[in-house]
């Protein structure tokens, strides 16, 4: 996992796919730990074979609640058919911005 800046966003880029034997609990550290230094804008990269199974939802709801309870906003980058789906899904839409490219960060607002 490798952390970034690009513009005002802080991006978690996950190198790792995500499978139904892969513990995430790496991904909610991260974020405790970006907020910890007040970054409140953090970018999602999944690799293009993930999928976010049961335990990997939840702990994706986690990081998610923890950032809109510091004021912040997610967003995901470049997401697979599966992950887009699965943000349309459970209405999170309005919740989670969908990039779909690193480079639209630089021109994203960030107005939370």
């Amino acid at each position: 996992m490798d952390v970034y800046p690009k513009g005002k966003y802080q991006v978690v880029n996950i190198r790792q796919d995500i499978r139904h034997d892969t513990d995430i609990s790496d991904l909610n550290s991260v974020i405790r730990w970006l907020l910890e230094k007040h970054s409140r804008f953090i970018a999602v990269r999944f690799t293009p074979e993930s999928f976010l199974y049961t335990h990997a939802v939840s702990r994706f709801i986690d990081c998610l609640q923890m950032i809109t309870g510091e004021g912040g906003k997610l967003a995901v980058i470049n997401p697979n058919n599966y992950i887009r789906n699965f943000i349309t899904a459970i209405d999170f839409e309005n919740k989670i911005t969908v990039f779909s490219d690193e480079d639209e960060l630089t021109i994203e607002p960030a107005v939370v």
